[in-house]
């Protein structure tokens, strides 16, 4: 299958869409080796990602007042507000 830089692009936005993620308060993202790096308010505590068990990601999503990622094992992390 040849690769056109429109697929290229597609590409590119689906792998971004797993390693980036913001919200209106807060960035998160994976950095290269597989770690997470959050940077924002902080108000709800959403970017305290700095635990040990913020490693081996593979994707992240970052909403309003908190900050959420998959681990490569298929379990989800969750860091800031408890509020619905």
């Amino acid at each position: 299958m040849e690769v056109t830089p429109e697929l290229a692009i597609q590409q590119l936005y689906r792998s971004l869409d797993n390693i980036i993620s913001a919200s209106s308060s807060h960035i998160i993202a994976i950095d290269s080796n597989g770690h997470a790096l959050a940077a924002g308010s902080n108000y709800y505590s959403e970017c305290n990602v700095n635990e040990p068990y913020w490693n081996d990601l593979v994707k992240v999503v970052a909403s309003y007042s908190r900050s959420l990622a998959m681990i490569n094992n298929g379990k989800i992390l969750c860091t800031g507000s408890v509020e619905t």
